[in-house]
């Protein structure tokens, strides 16, 4: 009585044919199907991770350059700390880090504390959202007049915004 091995010698090694088939048919069996499907989202999920990661990456190195040339040229802290949040958020994949660092910045040190380095960085922010809300072919595009009247509360909103800072700015200078 021997034992057949011949069956090993292929185990890792692609054939081209199917994994699981029906010998009489010559059909591939359903749940290989959705075996072989099931793997194909998962290379194509992870091929997707890694791209996001990859680019991740990239702007967390470039931002990392942009906080070193930043701290040689003299630019303000608060902008640098936001910088080096976005680059945390960026490496840790988590953007509520960045978001949540920017929010707190802005409340604690501009609108509390009143410092006028914090308060010029979300003044700048401020205005080029206003500038994006006002581009003509936003107001005037073809929207609902629903739309149309929210994009005009958020331009007042704004523009409020702004000039508050800009009396908080003022103030602080006095």
């Amino acid at each position: 009585m021997s034992i057949d091995f011949t069956a090993l010698d292929s185990i890792g090694k692609t054939t081209g044919t199917p994994l699981a088939t029906d010998t009489q048919q010559g059909t591939i069996a359903p749940t290989a199907l959705r075996e072989l499907d099931l793997v194909r989202r998962e290379q194509e999920s992870a091929r997707r991770i890694c791209a996001v990661y990859q680019e991740n990456t990239k702007k967390a190195s470039a931002l990392l350059g942009e906080i070193l040339k930043g701290l040689k040229q003299g630019e303000v802290l608060p902008a640098l700390f936001l910088k080096a949040m976005e680059c945390l958020s960026l490496l840790t994949g988590d953007a509520v880090v960045y978001l949540q660092s920017k929010e707190d910045l802005y409340n604690i040190y501009g609108r509390g504390q009143k410092d006028p380095a914090t308060l010029k960085l979300e003044l700048a922010e401020v205005k080029d959202r206003l500038a994006m809300l006002t581009r003509p072919e936003l107001i005037n595009g073809q929207t609902t007049p629903e739309v149309r009247q929210r994009i005009k509360r958020a331009i007042a909103e704004h523009r409020d915004l702004a000039e508050q800072l800009e009396r908080d700015i003022a103030q602080r200078a006095n």
